[in-house]
C-alpha cells in the first residue's frame, strides 16, 4: 500500500502553495520542531488561514472555525464548565455549542480526526454526540486563554488577520498585467469594498473612470477587500467616531445628527431589501453628507422646496463632501448618493431634476431622513420651530409621491412609531431574513410575519443572506428557490452550514413547483423545510413563528437589540421590556451621560448612572431625550440592589421630577 501523502504535498497538488513555499516552511520547522507544518506556513504567511482551514475541513469532512470567529464568539460559563480546562489544553479543543435536546456538543479542535479524544470527551461531558470542527492550534490556544482564563489580550499575538504577501502582490500583478486598468480607479485599502465577480456596466448618464476596464478594476478591488486590514464594518465605525467628534463642536441640534441619519438610513435600506453593499454605501454617504456644507443653514429637500434661496445654496454646496474625499477614492455609488441627495421624487429637486427611480435608492432615503431630522431637531429650520415626531411624519406623508419616495416615508413611520423596535424586543431580538425576487411577495411575507410578532428584514438576492447571518441579523431564513436562483441559494446555505454560529439556523425554502431533485439537495442542508405551491404568506409566517419559538425553547441565545431614544422613549422602552418579561442589561448613551439598568424577567433589579445608584439613576436615565440604547439579553446579572415593577418605578420617578414649564403655543404654517 502506498504511503499517504504528507500535508505539504497535498497542499501543492491543490495549488494552495508552491514547492518553494514548502521548502521555506520546512526550514522554519527545523528551527522550531514543536510547530506543525500548517503553523509554519501560517507564521511565514505562505498561506492564508482561511485557505488552509478550508482545505483541512474538506480533508476531514467537517467545518472550520477561523481565528476571527474564535476572537468574537461568546461562550457561556456553564458550557465551559462541561469541559475541564486541563483537558481542553491537553487536546487543544474548545466547546462552542450545546444542544440540550440531542445532548450534543460542538467543539473546535486542532485535530478533529482524533477519535480517542472525542470518545473521551463524550464520557467526560456526558454527551451522546460530539461534533468536531477544525481550527488552527494558535487560535484555539488563544481562545482557551481568553475564555477559560479571562485574558482580554489573548489574541493580540495572532497575526492571522494580516494579509499574506502573496495576496498583496496579486493585486499589483493583476493591475500591471491588465493594461486596461487604472490604479487610481481601484479603491484604497482604507475604503474596502465587498467582492463582486460580475462585470458591472456603467449606469445611464455615468462614465467609467478614464481608461479603466470595469471588470479589471472590480477584480482588483476584490483582491484588496480580501487582503485589507480594515473591514467595511470597521470603516463605518471609524466614520461614526470621527464624524461624531467633528459634530461635537456644532450646535446642540446637530451634535449627533449624522449618526442619527446613518442609523435610520441603514435600517430603512435593510428593510427595503437592498444588498449588503448598497446598505454600506448608504451608511457611508449618510455619515459624510453634511461635511463641508454651511453650518448656519441646514439644507434639505423639504427646506429647499420652501425657499428658492436655500435651493440655490444646495446647488452650490452639493459637491462639498465629494471634494473633501477626492483623494480617498470613494466608491462611485457613494459619490452618486452624495451628489443627488437634494433631488426630489417628482423631479423638482437639484442639481439635475431627476425623478422617481432614476434617483439612487440611497439619495431617496437620505432626503427623507435628513428632512425629518431637520424638522425635529433644528429649531432654526425653514419653519423656525421644532416639530413633534407625529407632526414631522404627517408633513413628510403629505409630500410622499411629491418630494419623497412613498415607500421610504412608510418605513420611516414604522421606525419612529417604535413598531420595528417593539417587534424585535418582543421577539427577544430574533428575526427572520426573507429573500425573494418579487417585491410584492416580500411585502406580503413581511406583513404576515409582523402579524405573528416576528421581526424581519428583506433581501432580493441570496448573497444578502450570508451578510445577515454573519452580522447576527437572521435567526431564520425564508428563501425563494427558482430555476434562476437555486444554485446561488444552495451555495449560500452550504456556507452557512460550514460555520458553527449558523449551522443550526432553520431555513424555509419556497418552491412554486415540486422538484424531487431540489428537495433531495435541500435535505442535505438540514435544518430545512420545503414549502411548495402557490405562496401563502400566512402559512409561511405561522411556520416561521413555530420554528423561532422552538429555537427559543431549546435555549438558543437571544440577540442584542439596539435603537435610538428618538425611535422609542425611555418609558415605552421599559414598558415593552416588562410586557415581554425580558432579562438582561439595558445600556444607555446620551449627551453627557451614560448608564445601565439590569432587568430580571421584566423587573428592574439594578440601576447605575455616573455616581448615582438605584432610583436616582433611573430618574437620571429617564431624563435622556436623545441618545442610543442596547438591550443585551445574554448579560449575566451579578448585582441586585432593588426589585421594582416597571410601572411602579416610572410612577415614583415621575412624581419626583419637577413639572415642566408651560408650553409656548406653536406658530402654524402651511407647506
Amino acid at each position: 500500500m502506498a504511503e499517504p501523502k504528507k500535508l505539504g504535498e497535498r497542499l501543492i497538488e491543490a495549488g494552495l502553495i508552491t514547492r518553494e513555499a514548502l521548502v521555506q516552511a520546512l526550514e522554519v520547522q527545523k528551527s522550531k520542531p514543536q510547530l506543525k507544518l500548517g503553523e509554519c506556513l501560517l507564521a511565514t504567511r505562505l498561506i492564508s488561514e482561511q485557505a488552509l482551514l478550508r482545505f483541512l475541513a474538506a480533508e476531514y469532512q467537517t467545518r472550520y472555525v477561523s481565528g476571527e470567529k474564535l476572537r468574537q464568539v461568546q461562550i457561556p460559563t456553564e458550557l465551559l464548565d462541561r469541559v475541564p480546562v486541563r483537558f481542553a489544553e491537553a487536546q487543544l479543543l474548545l466547546p462552542l455549542i450545546f444542544d440540550a435536546e440531542r445532548q450534543a456538543l460542538s467543539v473546535v479542535m486542532a485535530e478533529p480526526q482524533n477519535v480517542a479524544a472525542i470518545e473521551e470527551l463524550k464520557l467526560l461531558a456526558g454527551m451522546a454526540e460530539v461534533y468536531p470542527f477544525i481550527g488552527t492550534r494558535s487560535a484555539i490556544q488563544a481562545a482557551i486563554r481568553k475564555h477559560y482564563y479571562g485574558d482580554p489580550t489573548a489574541f493580540e499575538g495572532l497575526d492571522a488577520a494580516n494579509p499574506a504577501p502573496a495576496e498583496v502582490k496579486a493585486v499589483a500583478a493583476f493591475v500591471e498585467n491588465n493594461p486596461g486598468s487604472n490604479s487610481r480607479s481601484v479603491p484604497s485599502a482604507a475604503m474596502p469594498m465587498e467582492g463582486q465577480n460580475a462585470q458591472r456596466p456603467a449606469r445611464d448618464g455615468q462614465t467609467q473612470a478614464s481608461g479603466a476596464n470595469p471588470s479589471t478594476v472590480q477584480l482588483a478591488a476584490d483582491l484588496l477587500q480580501r487582503s485589507s486590514l480594515m473591514s467595511e464594518n470597521d470603516y463605518i465605525e471609524t466614520l461614526h467616531v470621527l464624524v461624531g467628534m467633528i459634530e461635537l463642536r456644532r450646535k446642540d441640534a446637530f451634535r449627533f445628527h449624522s449618526a442619527a441619519v446613518a442609523k435610520h438610513s441603514r435600517t430603512i435600506a435593510q428593510r427595503m431589501g437592498l444588498t449588503h453593499r448598497e446598505v454600506n454605501f448608504i451608511t457611508i454617504a449618510a455619515y459624510l453628507h453634511d461635511l463641508g456644507k454651511r453650518q448656519d443653514k441646514h439644507l434639505t429637500v423639504l427646506a429647499n422646496a420652501q425657499s428658492a434661496e436655500l435651493k440655490a445654496e444646495a446647488r452650490r454646496f452639493f459637491k462639498a463632501p465629494i471634494r473633501l474625499f477626492e483623494t480617498v477614492h470613494l466608491p462611485v455609488e457613494v459619490n452618486s448618493i452624495l451628489a443627488q441627495v437634494f433631488e426630489a421624487y417628482d423631479g423638482t429637486g437639484t442639481p439635475q431634476g431627476l425623478k422617481g427611480e432614476s434617483v439612487p435608492n440611497g439619495a431617496r432615503i437620505l432626503a427623507a431622513v435628513d428632512s425629518f431630522e431637520d424638522l425635529t431637531k433644528n429649531a432654526q429650520n425653514a419653519w423656525g420651530r421644532l416639530f413633534t415626531k407625529e407632526q414631522a411624519l404627517d408633513l413628510l406623508q403629505k409630500q410622499a409621491g411629491k418630494l419623497f419616495d412613498p415607500g421610504v416615508v412608510d418605513l420611516m413611520r414604522q421606525i419612529h412609531t417604535g413598531e420595528i423596535l417593539r417587534d424585535r424586543l418582543l421577539s427577544d431580538g430574533r428575526q427572520a431574513m426573507v429573500c425573494h425576487s418579487d417585491e410584492a411577495a416580500r411585502t406580503d411575507l413581511n406583513d404576515a410575519l409582523g402579524k405573528q410578532g416576528v421581526s424581519s428584514t428583506m433581501a432580493m438576492r441570496s448573497d444578502a443572506i450570508l451578510s445577515a447571518v454573519h452580522q447576527r441579523d437572521a435567526d431564520l431564513v425564508i428563501a425563494e428557490v427558482s430555476p434562476q436562483n437555486y444554485e446561488g441559494v444552495f451555495a449560500v446555505l452550504m456556507l452557512m452550514r460550514q460555520e458553527p454560529a449558523s449551522a443550526g439556523i432553520p431555513v424555509i425554502l419556497l418552491m412554486s413547483k415540486r422538484s424531487p431533485e431540489l428537495e433531495d439537495r435541500a435535505s442535505g442542508l438540514r435544518p430545512v423545510e420545503v414549502l411548495t405551491g402557490e405562496l401563502d404568506p400566512e402559512v409561511v409566517a405561522a411556520r416561521a413563528k413555530a420554528l423561532l419559538d422552538g429555537r427559543a425553547a431549546t435555549g438558543a441565545p437571544g440577540r442584542p437589540v439596539s435603537g435610538l431614544l428618538d425611535e422609542m422613549g425611555f418609558d415605552d422602552l421599559l414598558r415593552t421590556i416588562a410586557q415581554a418579561q425580558r432579562s438582561g442589561r439595558l445600556a444607555f448613551r446620551g449627551s453627557g451621560q451614560s448608564g445601565e439598568l439590569y432587568i430580571e424577567k421584566g423587573r428592574v433589579v439594578h440601576a447605575v448612572c455616573g455616581e448615582a445608584r438605584g432610583e436616582q439613576a433611573v430618574e437620571m436615565l429617564g431624563s435622556l431625550e436623545t441618545g442610543d440604547f442596547t438591550l443585551d439579553p445574554n448579560f449575566l446579572i451579578l448585582e441586585q440592589q432593588m426589585d421594582k415593577d416597571v410601572e411602579v418605578l416610572l410612577r415614583e420617578t415621575r412624581r419626583r421630577k419637577p413639572a415642566a414649564p408651560a408650553a409656548v403655543p406653536e406658530r402654524t404654517t402651511g407647506t
